[in-house]
């Protein structure tokens, strides 16, 4: 049924990937004034039967954006295009900076600096083109939006109008924004709805939603709702007033202005592709997937993983589109594989104009002839930024020409594309090969007591003394909605319980970050460590150490005792969940409700979300200075596991041969606790706990090297002994 809006709202389109354009559209009729052939409620229809052929003229790859550092990190919805400026816009994700570029690929600037103020970013999550060609900024981990003039000057900033899931985001008129467009997320029954929605200050109107059926997924480690390898994503892109986003499995994509579906693109001879098996198990093999993260913790493999869930029998061809100036549709497409690997040109009336050989997601026009596209290498798995010229002959320029038929050819893909296509975040290789500085110190916020015992041993906050109630407190369920969590096993539900009254009887410190690969890799240099873990691409300095198993945690500690002189240990449990609510009594320390922008993990609202670590004390540190307690990485405790906390000592100390896995004086199943990156965000409480048998050993280590990708530690150190407390 159509709806009548009282005001214009944005174009949008909804297919997997978020790609803004930014450039005044014109109006629906007039932006697809050919579209004539119209269905029962109006809807004017484009069916578009013709097969492959090539597009006129072809496309010649120009140029890739590089900022003369080397050090660019970008993703498509933080590319945004000003084809009246002639200006492309790149927002880099590790470096809290807006990189700029004329209409030729050189650079021309960056907007902003690291920092809380106005002006400053935390992170620019994603770009779009307000009216008038203003850029606008989303910054996740602040919280607002900041306005640049097309000389980039900061104009101003507002906080956030909704909360940001996106990926993208898209605003209408006014200073503050009139309308704020973007995805979100909710889970109900053995459903996860992704809704495509127009926030105003009147509320939330529903453009699209796309719906993915959950099962219960049964694997050794864990048992839990999870939707299907391939389930479907809602994938859009914005220009001007004007929302469009793709429907269904097929080549579809409708679009949306004032409050109404008013057109309907379609290509018959660009079907959704059938999946196979092997299909969905390469998809699991490369690229930062939650499912690729599951595996990694649990030593699963990608066979086990299709197995538990199922796969969707079909495709849709549809990577990824966006607009041109006269309000055609290039759209980014599949063939036969997982990857993009052409370009369907349809024309402002709808129809089909031809195919280019250009494996990349289109992003904007720069020029009316020349495209801004963001394209995979396979070679180093790193995302680049491209400008394409259009209508040139391709063929003798040398460049990727217009598509001849015979298609790309067949491979398997590249080893890392799942960040373009999962949303994950990649450093790209030069600024992963420089380790950052020693970070500079900052002030204890409770000024608590802050100590390194060595140049590169970790900082340490030396904690209050005194006690608190471990445990999920009475009605954080019913508070959280946790009984309602269909992604949360009944099992899981006792591992908090019962709660029990802590009292230490020592004094004790703990590191301000998890430790980081800086530290590590210092161990292995002194030749205390005898294992460099791998950094899955994302950068080591201060990143936090990962692929770590209890026993390396162990090595790395007794490296660092003999070089300082002190006791160096893991926290316990309990010791670790009195630093992790730093004196709060919620859910977590900054509130009950997640949020946006307090920890990494999933749908958390940043960058690295399902897609990597972060670099430690990327975010604000909790009342007692510390950082990421929760999210980041689960942090390996000196307590062995134990299904509920009736073994827990009442002084704190850590949980070991009461455990049914402790074994000749070494624990087989350790704890972690505070939640990972690609955890869901019910796991990311101060309560939360998990264990399993993986990497407990430094035989299961050696055996599985790339298990552990979301494991690593902080340390402890301890001041005074704690007073025997037999266990409960």
């Amino acid at each position: 049924m159509r709806r009548k809006a009282p005001m214009r709202r944005p174009t949008l389109v909804a297919a997997g990937v978020v790609l803004a354009v930014g450039a005044c559209a014109p109006g629906p009729e007039e932006g697809l004034g050919g579209l004539s052939p119209r269905d029962s409620v109006g809807v004017a229809i484009s069916d578009n039967e013709s097969a492959d052929a090539p597009f006129a003229g072809g496309a010649v790859h120009m140029a890739d954006l590089m900022t003369p550092d080397s050090a660019l990190t970008a993703l498509p919805w933080g590319v945004a295009a000003d084809p009246t400026a002639e200006r492309v816009y790149v927002a880099d994700v590790t470096g809290a900076r807006v990189a700029v570029f004329d209409g030729a690929g050189a650079f021309v600037e960056a907007v902003g600096r690291a920092g809380e103020g106005p002006g400053e970013f935390r992170g620019v999550s994603a770009l779009t083109l307000g009216p008038g060609g203003t850029l606008v900024a989303l910054d996740a981990r602040r919280g607002v939006l900041s306005r640049w003039s097309r000389d980039g000057e900061f104009a101003g900033e507002e906080r956030l109008p909704a909360s940001y899931w996106g990926p993208g985001f898209a605003v209408g008129e006014g200073a503050a924004a009139e309308w704020f467009a973007t995805v979100g997320s909710t889970t109900a029954d053995m459903s996860m709805d992704q809704t495509l929605a127009v926030h105003t200050p009147r509320g939330a109107e529903p453009v699209h939603v796309v719906r993915r059926e959950l099962s219960l997924m049964e694997l050794p480690c864990v048992s839990m709702p999870a939707p299907k390898v391939f389930a479907p994503d809602a994938v859009w892109a914005s220009r001007g007033d004007t929302l469009w986003f793709v429907n269904g499995d097929g080549f579809r994509i409708d679009g949306y202005a004032r409050g109404e579906v008013f057109a309907s693109v379609r290509r018959a001879a660009a079907p959704a592709i059938p999946v196979t098996r092997a299909m969905a198990m390469a998809s699991l093999s490369f690229g930062p997937g939650p499912y690729g993260g599951l595996m990694r913790q649990c030593g699963v493999t990608a066979a086990e993983v299709v197995d538990a869930t199922g796969y969707e029998e079909v495709l849709s061809p549809i990577v990824g589109f966006t607009l041109d100036p006269t309000g055609g549709l290039w759209v980014s497409r599949r063939v036969c594989g997982l990857i993009p690997e052409v370009i369907d040109v349809m024309g402002p009336g709808g129809g089909y104009l031809g195919t280019l050989d250009i494996p990349a997601i289109p992003v904007g026009f720069v020029s009316p002839l020349r495209l801004v596209a963001v394209r995979p290498v396979p070679e180093t798995g790193e995302i680049r930024v491209s400008l394409y010229e259009i209508g040139t002959d391709a063929a003798a320029a040398g460049g990727s020409g217009a598509r001849d038929g015979r298609g790309p050819a067949a491979g398997s893909p590249p080893a890392r594309i799942g960040s373009v296509l999962r949303g994950g975040s990649r450093q790209s290789s030069s600024a992963a090969a420089a380790a950052p500085p020693r970070r500079p110190p900052e002030p204890n916020p409770a000024g608590l007591r802050e100590f390194s015992d060595c140049d590169l041993c970790p900082v340490m906050v030396e904690l209050p003394a005194g006690g608190f109630v471990m445990g999920r407190a009475e009605g954080e369920d019913r508070r959280l909605g946790l009984d309602r969590e269909p992604r949360r096993p009944e099992f899981s539900r006792e591992r908090e319980r019962p709660r029990v009254q802590i009292e230490f009887g020592h004094r004790f410190a703990i590191g301000k970050y998890e430790v980081t690969f800086d530290e590590w890799d210092r161990c292995v240099a002194a030749g205390g460590c005898d294992y460099r873990p791998e950094d899955r691409g994302w950068g080591r300095g201060d990143r936090p150490v990962i692929h770590v198993s209890w026993l390396d945690a162990e090595m790395y500690l007794a490296w660092l005792a003999e070089e300082t002189g002190r006791p160096y240990r893991l926290p316990s449990s309990a010791e670790w969940e009195y630093a992790a609510r730093a004196g709060t009594t919620t859910a977590r320390w900054w509130g009950d409700e997640v949020g946006s922008g307090h920890a990494v993990c999933e749908e958390c609202g940043l960058e690295w979300e399902v897609g990597s670590t972060a670099p430690t004390g990327s975010l604000p540190p909790n009342p007692w200075g510390l950082h990421d307690m929760l999210g980041n990485v689960s942090e390996l405790a000196a307590d062995c596991w134990t299904a509920t906390y009736d073994e827990v000592p009442t002084n704190g100390s850590p949980v070991r041969e009461a455990s049914h896995h402790w074994s000749e004086g070494r624990c087989l199943r350790p704890t972690w606790r505070g939640g990972a990156f690609y955890h869901f965000r019910w796991t990311v409480r101060s309560a939360w706990r998990s264990g399993g048998s993986i990497l407990a050993t430094a035989e299961a280590r050696h055996a599985h090297p790339q298990v552990g990708g979301g494991t690593g530690f902080r340390v402890a150190l301890t001041f005074d002994a704690p007073t025997p407390d037999p266990a409960r």
